[in-house]
C-alpha cells in the first residue's frame, strides 16, 4: 500500500495517545500532562486541515487550505488500512464527507497532490 508507513504511523501515535491518557488517570492529582494532537503529523506537510464535526454521525466536512485551487486527491482509510472512499481532483477548500455508511470507528485521511502527501488526519465516525 503506498501511504501504509504513514498508515502505521498515526496507529502507533494514536495508540500511544490513548495509552498515555489511559495510564494519567492512575497519576496523582498535581502531575498534569499536555499533549496536543495535530492533523499534519509530518514536518513536511503543506497543507493545514480540519474535520468537523469530529466525532461525526452522518456529515463531516474536511477543511483544508487550497488557495490556488490544486486539484487534491483525499483518500480515507479505515483503521485497518482498507480505503473507503476517496475523492480525486477535489479544487475547493471544503470537502463534505458523507460517513452514513462508515462503521462507528477511527479512519484516516490522506490529501494528496500528484504523488505527495500534503496533509493527514483522523476522522471519528459514531
Amino acid at each position: 500500500m503506498k501511504y501504509l508507513s504513514t498508515f502505521i504511523f498515526i496507529a502507533i501515535i494514536h495508540l500511544s495517545f490513548h495509552f498515555s491518557s489511559f495510564s494519567n488517570t492512575f497519576l496523582p492529582k498535581n502531575i498534569t500532562n499536555n499533549t496536543e494532537v495535530l492533523n499534519n503529523t509530518e514536518a513536511d506537510n503543506e497543507v493545514n486541515s480540519l474535520v468537523s464535526p469530529n466525532p461525526a454521525v452522518d456529515v463531516a466536512f474536511l477543511t483544508f487550505d487550497n488557495p490556488n485551487n490544486t486539484g487534491y486527491k483525499i483518500e480515507i482509510y479505515d483503521i485497518i488500512g482498507n480505503r473507503v472512499k476517496q475523492y480525486d481532483a477535489v479544487k475547493t477548500n471544503k470537502l463534505e464527507l458523507d460517513v452514513t455508511n462508515f462503521d462507528e470507528g477511527m479512519y484516516f485521511y490522506f490529501i494528496i497532490e500528484g504523488e505527495k502527501q500534503m496533509s493527514t488526519g483522523r476522522l471519528f465516525v459514531k
